[in-house]
């Protein structure tokens, strides 16, 4: 299991953080956030979608559920099940299945799939410091190919 854990002090920092990840990013790769309202994973998101060479605008898809992206490595999904009251409601969107397209799923309120997680995944938790300050922790339980900077 790789653990990885990454402190930022402003949004400026958490989105040239998360676009370094992406830079990185070789092939497919689904990503559960995790973390309180407001702690900032639309923000994570966008700047992962612009290290990736996106000029996509990100949008909370808190109502919508789901948004897609484009990039020039290919299609991105991204998912927020915060409304979501159960794992069936999940499957009845085409849970796990509707992932197999994109070259990134992105999946807000992991929780709502109650531990029916995908063989190979990322888990970023994010938790507010402060105001500014974010604590990034994530693993996986495969090698991701991304590293530490």
């Amino acid at each position: 299991m790789q653990t990885r854990k990454k402190i930022t002090y402003s949004e400026a920092e958490t989105l040239k953080y998360a676009a370094q990840l992406a830079a990185q990013i070789k092939s497919k790769k689904i990503i559960l956030l995790s973390g309180s309202l407001g702690a900032g994973k639309t923000t994570f998101i966008r700047g992962f979608l612009s290290g990736l060479g996106s000029k996509d605008k990100v949008k909370s898809p808190t109502y919508t559920i789901a948004r897609e992206y484009n990039s020039p490595k290919g299609k991105i999904l991204h998912l927020d099940l915060y409304r979501l009251n159960s794992y069936e409601d999940v499957v009845s969107l085409g849970w796990p299945e509707m992932t197999k397209n994109y070259f990134i799923t992105f999946v807000e309120w992991p929780e709502r799939l109650d531990g029916n997680l995908p063989e190979k995944c990322v888990e970023i938790k994010i938790e507010t410091i402060n105001k500014n300050s974010r604590s990034f922790c994530w693993q996986s339980n495969f090698s991701t190919g991304l590293h530490k900077k």
